[in-house]
């Protein structure tokens, strides 16, 4: 909040959380985070707010070889059409797949 005003600072939202789970099975590592940002304004007395949102995410890797994991990862699986800025739509839903390399 803006001391000065008592207004709510723009694109600050009053309640954002992030709750993240991991576990083992396996050889395999699988996350998850669900994130919730709640609604707030583009701009200083601005009338129409940005939507809350919420996104799912999830993540898993593997060993494969020594020092080696494969790694996969889904942002947004729900595929919603969220903005964090006005007139900035984050990406929809995205597939990463990838090689980590960690020294021992």
């Amino acid at each position: 909040v803006n001391s000065t005003t008592n207004q709510q600072l723009p694109r600050r939202a009053k309640t954002q959380a992030m709750l993240t789970a991991d576990t083992r099975l396996g050889n395999w590592d699988l996350g998850g985070e669900l994130q919730y940002v709640s609604k707030r304004f583009d701009r200083p007395n601005e009338v129409g707010p940005l939507k809350k949102f919420s996104a799912l995410n999830l993540s898993t890797s593997a060993p494969i070889a020594k020092n080696w994991r494969v790694v996969g990862r889904v942002d947004n699986l729900g595929n919603a059409n969220n903005e964090t800025a006005k007139g900035y739509a984050t990406g929809g839903r995205q597939f990463y797949i990838g090689m980590k390399w960690q020294a021992e």
